[in-house]
Parts: structure tokens; C-alpha cells; sequence
């Protein structure tokens, strides 16, 4: 991510977290499935963020696998709508690169070569706080 702000305070800052909701498309391994995304605290470098989805097909052929992703915001930087966002985790396979206003977050799932892999949309809407 290109030039990463370290600490930012932007105009949705809260100091109680944020909860997105939305569906994961993944090529045949995720279709049109839930996932949230929690904030816990406010949204800036080195804070964490879990994610939670279901894979609808694995490459092991496992059916409706469940994942939880703890990570941590990696990178954030401003721009004319809002921020982009780099959410990693420590011995997590996927990195997820999110662009998010103050509503909605648009989520896209990478390898660890920073391949994003899917051009389907991953939209998030805020589900909490309620505005």
C-alpha cells in the first residue's frame, strides 16, 4: 500500500468499533456468502479486525466451511471518498484489501502474493453503530 498512515483520525471515527455486513464471492469457493467484519476498537494501523465467513466449497471438497480471520489494519490511507484499508493477520493465508466510507466497505480477498483473486464484488454495508 502506498504511503500508509500510521494514526489517523477521520470523520467516522468511534471509539466503540464497527461492524460491516455483506456477501463474500470468492471464485467457487465462496458464492453469495455471508461475512462480517469487526472493527473493535477505532479504525487505524495496528488495531484488530476479525473477519468471519463461510467458504461454500473448499479445495479438500469440504462443504460450508466455516473461517474466522483475526487480524490487524496493515496499512490505511486516505482518499477523496474515504480510506483504503490493508487487513492482515499473523498466520493467515489471505489479506483482504478494503476501500470504505463512512456506510459501506468494498472487500477484496488477495493470496499472499497480493493476487487478488475474484472480480465479483465483496460490498459490505455498516451494521453497527447504526446511523
Amino acid at each position: 500500500m502506498a504511503n500508509p498512515i500510521h494514526s489517523i483520525t477521520h470523520p467516522f471515527h468511534t471509539q466503540t468499533g464497527r461492524v460491516y455486513s455483506g456477501r463474500l464471492n470468492h471464485f467457487k469457493y465462496a458464492v453469495d456468502d455471508h461475512i462480517v467484519v469487526i472493527f473493535h476498537n477505532t479504525i487505524a494501523v495496528a488495531q484488530p479486525v476479525s473477519l468471519y465467513w463461510q467458504f461454500s466449497d473448499t479445495n479438500a471438497g469440504k462443504k460450508k466451511l466455516n473461517q474466522d480471520y483475526d487480524g490487524y489494519v496493515d496499512g490505511m490511507e486516505r482518499t477523496a471518498s474515504g480510506y483504503k484499508l490493508l487487513i492482515s493477520g499473523k498466520d493467515q493465508y489471505y489479506r483482504f484489501a478494503a476501500d470504505m466510507d463512512e456506510r459501506s466497505m468494498t472487500l477484496k480477498m488477495m493470496n499472499p502474493n497480493g493476487v487478488i483473486g475474484d472480480d465479483r464484488p465483496t460490498i459490505l454495508q455498516l451494521v453497527w453503530p447504526r446511523y
